[in-house]
Order: structure tokens, then C-alpha cells, then sequence
């Protein structure tokens, strides 16, 4: 990063920053949560939506593609810059719920935003981590591989897939908790936005101090897409040298991220007072 990124308050005042960051997890809904939220006439989104500013990461080569990063102040600033007066100026870089340096990043630059995080339970975060990574033909091992692999190394944003390490929650939310003040750090879960995600928006919205009834009771249209391994077996014929999709993880590999994770959520549990609504349940 810089040294103009975080030059302190007078330069945070000359630019526009976002009113308003969802940090992640990464495959928990930060993206259904984000399409939501932009149908609100009083929200806008960056373009990207995810310019990983304040993690400051240079990406590994094989993963310049997915993540188009934006380092450079003024040119980050500048995502926001058109966006109209009054309306929420929003990103949603899942990198920073990872990032150990992004809170304090964004607490000297823009103490005021507003956060939000969404958590899953992290053994189906990390199981859907890995299928949506083979469906894009991003990752050609096995998730029981791919899980041996991150824990005799852990890897990093940008440069791993990080199928073990995005589903830590505790130290992350410790953070945020530490930088910004509890009414500006909003924390949800997966399985009610999944299960509702015009309530959870609406939740949201209302927190935000805007009007929910703003919100169309309808979900927004998705292009379809295709997938990078969709592209490339029919290029290159070469389906065979991706793993298939496993239809439901095996329990031995459950029970292993069951002991690899409690320790982790029983601490989340004593942050949050209370118990998330997952697999993995530590007693209070």
C-alpha cells in the first residue's frame, strides 16, 4: 500500500470514501447480501465491487483475473467519487473479514463507516468454497486433498485458496469489535439470509438508518454464466483432469473440520452471547 493511503483525516475528508463495507466471509452471502442491497435507490456499489483496498494484497499471477485489486488511494476514492450525494457509497471486498491489518486500515481512514459481516458455518463455507473453486475449474484436488494441504501450510489471500482459513471467525471479529464502536459493526448469518434475504436486507437497510420499504420484494436478475471449467473441458477436452463434484462431504472429513474449527467457534460463541446456528454448537 502507499504511503498516501492512509495519510490521516485530512486526506480521508478531501476524497469519497464508502459509507459503508461488507467485509465477508467469503461463500457465506456477502454476495446475495450485496445484490440485495444495491436494489435500494440509496445504495451504490463500487465497480468492482470487491477492490480489496485496505487488505493491500498484490495477488498471486493465477489469481490476477479474479481479483481485479485496486492499491492506489486516489484511484480508490474515485469508485465513489460519482456517486450522488446522500446515497450510501458501498464495497464489498471479502478480503478484509481475513485480513489482520484491514481494520485498523480502514478505522484511520474512514472511522465512521459502517460494517457488516456475514458468517456460515464453517465447514459448509469451506465445503462450498471448494465446489464453487472445481465448478470454475480453479482447483483440481479433492476437498479431503485440498484440507491436508492448508493445514500442513496455511495459506494466504490472493495466493491460496483458503478453504480452512477464511472459516476463522473469532480473531476477525475481535478486530472489528476493537476498532469500531459496537452500533457501527452489524453481524448476521448465512443461514437466515439465505433463508430470507429480504428480511435480512430489509434488517439491514433499517440499520443503516433508510427506509426498508425501499427495497423491492423480489430478487434481482442474474445473468446467467458460465463457469471457467465449463469453457475449458469443451476447449480442451480435458474434463477428466478435474475431480467431480462430490455430491455430500464424507462424514470422517466432517468430524476431522469439527475438531479443526470448535475451538474457533466456541470463542466466537463468547463474543457474540450466544450460540450460532451451526453443525458445530460449544456449550456457553
Amino acid at each position: 500500500m502507499t504511503a498516501t493511503i492512509l495519510a490521516g483525516t485530512e486526506y480521508a475528508t478531501a476524497r469519497r470514501w464508502p459509507d459503508l463495507l461488507l467485509v465477508g466471509a467469503a461463500h457465506a452471502g456477502t454476495a446475495l447480501l450485496r445484490d440485495r442491497l444495491a436494489r435500494h435507490p440509496e445504495v451504490r456499489f463500487s465497480h468492482p465491487a470487491e477492490p480489496h483496498f485496505f487488505t493491500g494484497i498484490r495477488p498471486a499471477r493465477r489469481f490476477a483475473d479474479q481479483l481485479p485489486v485496486v492499491l492506489d488511494g486516489d484511484a480508490y476514492a474515485s469508485l465513489f467519487a460519482a456517486m450522488q450525494p446522500g446515497v450510501i457509497a458501498a464495497e464489498a471486498s471479502t478480503s478484509y473479514l481475513w485480513s489482520a491489518e484491514a481494520p485498523q486500515r480502514i478505522a484511520d481512514t474512514i472511522p465512521g463507516v459502517h460494517i457488516v459481516i456475514v458468517l456460515r458455518d464453517p465447514i459448509d463455507r469451506a465445503w462450498a468454497h471448494h465446489r464453487a473453486d472445481l465448478a470454475a475449474g480453479a482447483e483440481r484436488r479433492g476437498f479431503l486433498r485440498s484440507i491436508r494441504d492448508e493445514l500442513a501450510r496455511p495459506g494466504r489471500w490472493g495466493h491460496d485458496q483458503l478453504y480452512l482459513g477464511a472459516g476463522f471467525y473469532a480473531d476477525a471479529v475481535d478486530r472489528y469489535r476493537r476498532w469500531f464502536s459496537p452500533e457501527r459493526v452489524w453481524i448476521g448469518f448465512y443461514e437466515s439470509l439465505s433463508r430470507d434475504p429480504h428480511a435480512t436486507s430489509r434488517e439491514v437497510v433499517t440499520w443503516l438508518g433508510r427506509d426498508p420499504d425501499g427495497l423491492p420484494d423480489v430478487p434481482p436478475e442474474r445473468a446467467p454464466t458460465r463457469t471457467r471449467g465449463s469453457w475449458l473441458d469443451a476447449l480442451r477436452g480435458r474434463s477428466s483432469s478435474y475431480p467431480a463434484l462430490e455430491p455430500v462431504m464424507d462424514e470422517p472429513i466432517r468430524r476431522l473440520l469439527e475438531e479443526v474449527y470448535a475451538p474457533d467457534v466456541a470463542r466466537l460463541s463468547e463474543q457474540l452471547g450466544m450460540i450460532p446456528p451451526w453443525s458445530i454448537t460449544p456449550a456457553l
